[in-house]
C-alpha cells in the first residue's frame, strides 16, 4: 500500500490526512522473493541498464550510416582539409590546425521557444515531449542530424545556430548558398555560409532539412529560412529554422572545408548533401523516442482506498500525462537513457502513445 500525505503532517495523523491510498491485490511479490528488499536486489537492481532494443534509437542507425560513407564525402571535396578536434571539452575546435579558427563550431539547437542549448559532440539528446533526438558525430565532415517527429504538430519551430571565431580575422570573403536537392521520393533544402580567400583553411557551414511525404510521412517544413546569419569573415553567428508545426523531418549540419582557403562550390555542396540523401533513403520513419522497457521493470495495478485516476493524474504535469497510465505501482522505471528509479507512484511511467 502507499499513501500520499502532506509534507510536515505528524504520523498519528498520517491516514486521516492521507489524500490518496491504494493497494496492490495480486500478491506480486511472492514472484520476486517476498520483499520489497529481495526484489530490488536480485530481480530488478537499481543500476542504470543499457538499450538492447535497435529500433528504439534509430538515430544511431542514421549516424552509423553516415560514418560508413563519410570518406566517399570527404572525396567529393578536392583538397578537403582534416581539421583537429581539439578543444579542451567536446563542444568546439579550438584552432583546428593551420589557424582555420580561433575558437569554434559551437553548435546549437533550439525546440519552439525555449532557448538555445548547446551540443556536446558524441552524446545523444532526447527531448521526449517533441520527439526530438540529436547526435554529433567527430567525422570529416564533422555532422550533427537531429529527427523530429513533433506529435501532433504542437512546435511551430525547431532550429540549429553554430558560433564561429574563425582565423580569417576579417579577411578573406565570405558567400551564402540556398536551394534544394531531390532524389526519389526525399526532398533536402539547405542554406550554406562559406569563409575562403585566406591562407587560413575555408570554412562552409551546410545546415539542411529533410523530409519525405511517402517514406516518413512527413508534414514538410512550411520554411527553412535563416533565423542568424553572418555578414562577415570573422565571429560568426549563424543559424537556421524549420518552421511551420512540421513532423517526422530530418534537420542537419555539416562543417566542410579546403585547404589555403580554397573556395567550396554550391555544386560541391549539392554533391555532398545527394550523397548523404542515398544514406536517408534506405531508413523508414525513425520510431518516437520512448521510456516503453517493461522487460527491464515491473508494473503492477492497485485498488484505491482514497482517491480516484483523475486525482492521481491532476499531479502530473499536462504534457506528461500523455506518457502515464494511472491506476499503477510501477518498479524500476528507466529514463531513456537507462538511469533507474525506485518507482513511479500510482502510474505506469512506460507507456507512449
Amino acid at each position: 500500500m502507499i499513501w500520499h500525505v502532506p509534507n510536515d503532517v505528524e504520523m498519528p495523523q498520517w491516514q486521516s490526512s492521507s489524500f490518496l491510498q491504494y493497494y496492490t491485490t495480486n500478491g506480486f511479490l511472492s514472484s520476486y522473493g517476498g520483499t520489497l528488499q529481495t526484489l530490488f536486489l536480485k530481480y530488478f537492481p537499481m543500476t542504470m541498464v543499457l538499450e538492447q532494443d535497435n529500433e528504439r534509437n534509430g538515430l544511431q542507425r542514421i549516424a552509423e550510416s553516415i560514418t560508413s560513407v563519410a570518406p566517399n564525402l570527404v572525396n567529393l571535396i578536392q583538397d578537403f582539409f582534416m581539421y583537429s578536434y581539439d578543444g579542451s571539452d567536446n563542444s568546439y575546435i579550438n584552432d583546428g590546425g593551420s589557424d582555420m579558427y580561433d575558437n569554434g563550431n559551437k553548435v546549437f539547437y533550439k525546440i519552439g521557444e525555449m532557448d538555445y542549448v548547446q551540443v556536446i559532440y558524441e552524446k545523444q539528446y532526447t527531448d521526449i515531449n517533441n520527439g526530438v533526438q540529436l547526435y554529433s558525430m567527430k567525422l570529416h565532415p564533422f555532422v550533427t542530424i537531429m529527427w523530429v517527429s513533433n506529435p501532433s504538430g504542437r512546435t511551430n519551430s525547431f532550429g540549429l545556430k553554430v558560433v564561429s571565431g574563425t582565423g580569417a580575422d576579417s579577411n578573406g570573403n565570405f558567400l551564402s548558398y540556398t536551394g534544394s536537392v531531390s532524389s526519389g521520393n526525399l526532398t533536402c533544402k539547405y542554406q550554406s555560409y562559406n569563409v575562403y580567400g585566406t591562407a587560413d583553411p575555408s570554412i562552409s557551414e551546410v545546415y539542411f532539412s529533410c523530409y519525405s511525404v511517402e517514406l516518413w510521412n512527413s508534414v514538410p517544413p512550411s520554411g527553412f529560412i535563416r533565423a542568424s546569419w553572418s555578414s562577415q569573415t570573422d565571429n560568426l553567428v549563424n543559424a537556421v529554422s524549420a518552421q511551420g508545426h512540421p513532423q517526422s523531418f530530418l534537420m542537419g549540419y555539416l562543417l566542410l572545408s579546403r585547404s589555403g582557403g580554397l573556395q567550396i562550390s554550391e555544386d560541391q555542396v549539392r554533391a555532398v548533401l545527394e550523397r548523404m540523401m542515398q544514406v536517408f533513403l534506405p531508413i523508414p520513419r525513425i520510431p518516437d523516442p520512448t521510456c516503453a522497457r517493461l522487460n527491464e521493470s515491473l508494473a503492477v495495478e492497485v485498488e484505491y482506498v482514497k482517491g480516484d485516476d483523475d486525482q492521481i493524474l491532476s499531479g502530473i504535469p499536462p504534457l506528461e500525462r500523455k506518457f502515464v497510465e494511472p491506476r499503477f505501482i510501477h518498479f524500476r522505471p528507466l529514463d531513456q537513457d537507462g538511469n533507474p528509479n525506485a518507482l513511479c507512484p500510482g502510474v505506469n511511467c512506460s507507456i507512449y502513445t
